[in-house]
C-alpha cells in the first residue's frame, strides 16, 4: 500500500501548466513580435533610403560627365563666364525619384564655381598647367522629413579635376 500511495503523490507534485509559465510565454511572445516587427520597419526605410541614395549618386555623376565633357569639348568661351560661376546656392537642374509613386522626391542639382588652379608640380621656367575643380552635388528631402542636404553633409557629392583643352 505504501508504493500506491508514493505513485499518487509523485502524480500530485507534477501538475500541469501554470498560469503564471502562460502569461510569461505570452510576454516573450509579444515582446519577439513587436521586436521583429519594428525590425522589418526599420529595414525596409533603410532600403529606400539607400536606393534613393544610389539613385542620386547617378544622377550626379551624370552631371559631373556633362561637365568633363563639356571642359574638354568646349572652345575657349565654353563653357561661358555665366556656366563657370557655378550654381551653388540655386539648383540649376531638378529631377523627380519614383514618379509612378504617390510620394515623389525632387532631386535639385548643383555645382560650385568651375575655377582655373596652377599645377605646382610644373618644371621651372614653364608656365604651370592649369587644370579646372568641378564639384556637383545633390540635395533631397525623404517623405518622413530626413533631409539630405550640403548644409547637414549628407548631400551626394562628386568632386573631379579636369585640364581644359
Amino acid at each position: 500500500m505504501k508504493s500506491i500511495g508514493c505513485i499518487s503523490r509523485f502524480e500530485d507534485e507534477r501538475g500541469g501548466i501554470t498560469f503564471v509559465e502562460v502569461l510569461v510565454t505570452f510576454v516573450i511572445v509579444v515582446a519577439a513580435v513587436i521586436a521583429t516587427t519594428y525590425a522589418m520597419y526599420f529595414g525596409n526605410r533603410a532600403l529606400k533610403v539607400d536606393m534613393h541614395k544610389q539613385q542620386v549618386l547617378q544622377l550626379v555623376e551624370q552631371e559631373l560627365e556633362y561637365w568633363i565633357g563639356r571642359m574638354y569639348t568646349g572652345s575657349t568661351n565654353d563653357p561661358n563666364m555665366v556656366e563657370m560661376a557655378g550654381s551653388p546656392t540655386v539648383p540649376y537642374r531638378t529631377f523627380y525619384l519614383d514618379e509612378d509613386s504617390d510620394k515623389q522626391i525632387q532631386v535639385r542639382l548643383y555645382y560650385d564655381p568651375i575655377v582655373p588652379r596652377a599645377d605646382a608640380s610644373s618644371p621651372g621656367g614653364q608656365e604651370p598647367n592649369v587644370y579646372y575643380v568641378l564639384t556637383v552635388w545633390g540635395e533631397w528631402s525623404e517623405p518622413d522629413g530626413e533631409d539630405f542636404s550640403r548644409a547637414n553633409g549628407k548631400a551626394m557629392k562628386l568632386t573631379t579635376y579636369v585640364t581644359k583643352h
